[in-house]
């Protein structure tokens, strides 16, 4: 290549085609488009290598300190919501761990998002970012309780699986029309679980957001008496399930979501179930003290000892439902078997100790597969043994009748935006009406539905009386050590509550 000084130019001769080219001095314009026109393949070769050189040259240190201060400022929005995402989203909603931030593969996911960012270490989010949270939070829940006008709360204790104690309190009030509902406290519990311990962290959160004079009602499960027996709901039948369950060890107890909210323990030698410890009748007593009608008992905790009462009575079902229940785990344990139910499309949800209606759903689910169907497969998978009979699906038809009223029950008093104290009135009234009418229908499980209506009568008497109802001639006989009479006349002092109500509409 040549410079012309006189006309400022240069000119080169091509080394593939030996055409002369001419361009300005110190542009190569007219040298790069010969190339594109005339030799464009040679051209693009040399384009792809010469950005292999240029990927490949060592960084400068003038490169290596621009990519040092390419981050962002701690102060930048981007910076700030990036943050704030990994926090509230993915630690605190996903429940993952604070030590997710050092693990590598976080590391290059978030630089892959954006390189410009500053990974936050385990250290500012436990001791600088969920602080400022929980602060902001609680400033958020005093607001709230002062400009509640009034607010229920309900109080459980739990133990955890390392023996560990919390004690948990709930707000429950309304914003406008809406209910809303905060974990104001929980809190760990040392020493032993007197009533004073209780009342005092009662108390405590009580006045440490000013709610003292605007609580009317207290919600807590029931005395200890009648807890031991809800521990213990298990249908007939299925105390065979439940035997060398390899599924109730703890790892799967940590990774199974339907497990999550087993409270009550159901194994007294288990230390892997979450059990709920019993609130002293003298704390109830302290916290009613001139307060009339704030403690009330679970709805659903007596609604299932009721169901427990009935279950005591169904011996006429244990040899159908002992069949189901070999059936249900013999489809969590055959692969063979779960073939031909997928074929089916047809599941058999596992069941577990701590919640009757999930043994319930059990049963629904083997007695939804037609019954020639059922028995096929096992005879063809050589258990002919657990084979259906005619018998056992009409006992079968009549148990699970029963039941289905009190799991509808259970599930309608679980809503979280509804008012469900409203409903105990209709679902009692309800529950009787349909047992009375069943009982006159039942020729397999009547003894079981008789107990059912007499355990209603025992533990809800005092609401019944409120409605002229016969509270007196029960055909069983409950245990009165497992009736609290407290609990009872509670129910019956809703007659108040409802009266409040049809004076206001």
């Amino acid at each position: 290549m040549q410079k012309q000084k006189k006309t400022n130019s240069w000119h080169g001769k091509c080394s593939i085609c030996s055409q002369d080219v001419t361009d300005k001095y110190g542009t190569t314009s007219n040298f790069v488009r010969h190339m594109k026109r005339k030799h464009n393949i040679v051209y693009e070769e040399w384009l792809v290598k010469k950005n292999m050189n240029t990927d490949m040259k060592q960084r400068t240190l003038d490169d290596m300190i621009k990519e040092k201060t390419s981050k962002y400022l701690s102060t930048d929005f981007r910076q700030v919501k990036l943050t704030e995402s990994i926090v509230k989203d993915l630690i605190i909603e996903c429940g993952l761990p604070i030590s997710l931030v050092d693990q590598d593969g976080f590391k290059s996911f978030m630089a892959a998002v954006d390189p410009m960012y500053s990974l936050l270490s385990r250290r500012q989010i436990t001791r600088d970012k969920l602080p400022k949270l929980h602060d902001r939070m609680i400033m958020k829940l005093k607001a709230l309780c002062n400009n509640a006008e009034y607010v229920s709360v309900t109080l459980d204790v739990w133990t955890d699986r390392r023996l560990r104690s919390y004690i948990g309190i709930t707000l429950h009030t309304f914003v406008g029309d809406d209910l809303k509902s905060h974990l104001l406290s929980f809190a760990p519990l040392k020493g032993h679980h007197t009533a004073d311990v209780l009342l005092a962290e009662f108390e405590k959160v009580i006045n440490y957001y000013h709610i003292e004079k605007k609580l009317v009602r207290l919600i807590t499960d029931n005395a200890s008496n009648n807890l031991k027996a809800f521990n213990h709901i298990l249908l007939p039948g299925f105390e065979s399930y439940f035997e060398n369950d390899v599924y109730d060890n703890e790892d799967y107890d940590l990774t199974q979501h339907e497990n999550d909210d087993c409270e009550e323990i159901s194994d007294d030698n288990s230390d892997d179930q979450f059990q709920l410890v019993p609130l002293d009748e003298e704390i109830i007593q302290c916290v009613s003290e001139n307060l009339e009608l704030l403690r009330l008992p679970c709805f659903a905790h007596t609604l299932q000892l009721v169901v427990n009462d009935g279950i005591k009575h169904a011996a006429n079902a244990t040899a159908a439902l002992t069949k189901v229940a070999k059936i249900a785990k013999f489809s969590h344990s055959s692969t063979l078997f779960a073939e031909e139910l997928e074929n089916l499309k047809k599941t058999i949800p596992r069941a577990t100790q701590c919640r009757w209606n999930s043994q319930f759903l059990t049963v629904v689910a083997v007695s939804d597969i037609p019954l020639k169907t059922l028995n096929d497969i096992l005879i063809k998978l050589d258990k002919k043994e657990l084979c259906i009979t005619e018998k056992n699906k009409e006992v079968l038809d009549e148990f699970m009748t029963l039941l289905y009223l009190f799991n509808e029950a259970t599930v309608l008093i679980q809503a979280d935006q509804t008012v469900t104290i409203s409903m105990v009135g209709p679902i009692l009234l309800n529950l009787l009406s349909d047992l009375e009418l069943e009982r006159k229908k039942s020729e397999r499980v009547y003894l079981m539905c008789d107990a059912l209506i007499s355990s209603l009568k025992t533990r809800f008497g005092g609401f019944y009386k409120h409605f002229s109802i016969d509270t007196d001639n029960c055909k069983v006989k409950i245990n009165s050590d497992n009736v609290n009479k407290y609990v009872s006349m509670q129910f019956m002092s809703l007659r108040k509550f409802f009266r409040e109500i049809s004076n206001n509409l």
